[in-house]
């Protein structure tokens, strides 16, 4: 099961050249679902005690509803993600119907995991809501929030 065309997902090129042999047959133009209905197939399947395989994030509350159930969702670990290999993704529009499997499979140096979530966009982000939500005029002049926004060091160079 796969993500709606309009989210980022490497689905069809990570099962293309790891030999993954699946499929999403959802109602987009990738195959994908909506988010609701992926979350009523996460919940039928539970309910129902059918077996599913598809794409979700940990701190979701699907995935934190399964948890401790015989539906809770098990991570598949994919190849470690590099930057060569993030680099070498598939860049295509993933809704245009008209995308070429040569397209949709990319490189296979773009088969990998997903990179972490960097510490990055956590402070970034803590810095934008002080200053736009608290009025916080110390912050907005401080320049902080743009060196921390224009460090250039990737969590994958941290590794």
């Amino acid at each position: 099961m796969d993500f709606p065309c309009t989210w980022r997902s490497y689905f069809k090129q990570q099962a293309y050249h790891l030999g993954i042999a699946l499929e999403s047959n959802g109602n987009d133009a990738s195959g994908g679902y909506a988010y609701k209905d992926m979350v009523d197939i996460w919940k039928a399947a539970d309910a129902t005690g059918s077996d599913l395989i598809g794409q979700w994030w940990a701190t979701e509350t699907t995935y934190v509803s399964l948890l401790g159930t015989d539906s809770e969702l098990i991570k598949i670990t994919l190849p470690v993600a590099t930057e060569s290999c993030i680099k070498a993704r598939a860049s295509y529009d993933r809704c245009d119907e008209n995308a070429t499997p040569s397209e949709e499979h990319g490189a296979k140096e773009g088969a990998c995991g997903e990179k972490p979530i960097g510490i990055r966009n956590v402070v970034v982000g803590n810095l934008q809501t002080n200053i736009e939500e608290n009025k916080n005029l110390v912050a907005a002049m401080s320049p902080a929030y743009d060196f921390v926004n224009n460090f250039d060091l990737t969590e994958l160079q941290i590794y």
